[in-house]
């Protein structure tokens, strides 16, 4: 396949100019969708799907809810407050979907465990 701007070769495992732009359109199209019934990303979700929640999953969805409110790439560009913000949001989501209620450690909490 041919590029039609750069006249270059496309290999094959690689996206085409129009998937990526019907694939662009097609977000466009499900985002209105959702927009005009009021449906959030927790739609998702609902649907239970045999996969473990695992540390990692659980710092990917942090990263895609820091993403998400303040589009940062990274919790090091994070303010305190931002921090704080995002620490609230995943708590009420892990209070409701998990029936997790744990606090956010802080240092007395760690240390307070280490003697556990």
């Amino acid at each position: 396949m041919i590029c039609p701007h750069c006249k270059k070769a496309i290999p094959d495992d690689k996206r085409t100019l129009p998937q990526n732009n019907a694939m662009h359109l097609w977000f466009t199209q499900i985002e209105m969708h959702c927009w005009e019934r009021g449906l959030t990303l927790d739609k998702l979700y609902k649907e239970p799907a045999e996969v473990p929640i695992t540390r990692e999953y659980l710092k990917e969805f942090f990263k895609l809810t820091v993403m998400l409110m303040y589009n940062k790439h990274s919790t090091t560009q994070l303010t305190k407050r931002e921090l704080s913000k995002v620490v609230e949001v995943c708590q009420k989501v892990f209070a409701e979907r998990l029936d997790y209620t744990g606090e956010f450690p802080s240092i007395e909490s760690a240390v307070d465990n280490l003697g556990e």
